[in-house]
């Protein structure tokens, strides 16, 4: 388990604090035995897809409840775990989120 702590405090202060905080929390993992070269598999590659296959492919019509111009769109993507560095969902987010001339928006 590892910790992280940014703050605008001297140095002094915040290691005080966390010591004051943190140190009643004990670590599963033994001192030293964490690598940045270790890999972890996701729990949620096993999961699959939130949407069933039954319930795509369907268009909904509502009536308005209030005057209020509002679109929100959902769809589903193979999970991207292994494409982490390369980040194609946030790519995908910035071309679709773009408000520039000619996007989307």
């Amino acid at each position: 388990m590892r910790l992280v702590v940014m703050g605008g405090y001297p140095l002094d202060y915040l290691q005080k604090q966390v010591i004051k905080c943190f140190s009643d929390i004990r670590s599963k993992d033994a001192l030293g035995s964490y690598s940045w070269d270790q890999t972890n598999e996701s729990p949620m590659k096993s999961y699959g897809f939130p949407m069933a296959k039954s319930s795509l492919h369907r268009i909904f019509y509502m009536a308005p409840v209030r005057d209020k111009h509002a679109l929100a769109i959902t769809w589903q993507i193979p999970p991207q775990i292994d494409n982490w560095k390369a980040k194609p969902c946030d790519y995908l987010a910035h071309l679709i989120g773009h408000e520039g001339k000619g996007s989307l928006l």
